[in-house]
């Protein structure tokens, strides 16, 4: 059975997050936006984001499978 682990997203990872979130059908879905997002605005975006320490990205340390946050009240 594979194990899946929580990483804490880094700077270093811009380029898949922004691959998994600008996937045709990710936007398809998206809640917020179904346009796709410029690398510039991403890089704003998630350096800001880091600063809450609530972003990870889902891995079986071979392979990175998604991401997730935690966000609310």
């Amino acid at each position: 059975m594979m194990s899946m682990y929580l990483r804490a997203v880094k700077l270093e990872d811009a380029i898949q997050l922004l691959k998994w979130k600008n996937d045709i059908e990710t936007r398809l879905n998206s809640i917020v936006t179904a346009d796709e997002i410029l690398y510039e605005n991403h890089i704003k975006w998630l350096e800001n984001r880091l600063k809450y320490g609530d972003f990870w990205v889902i891995t079986d340390r071979e392979k990175d499978y998604g991401d997730l946050r935690m966000e609310g009240d």
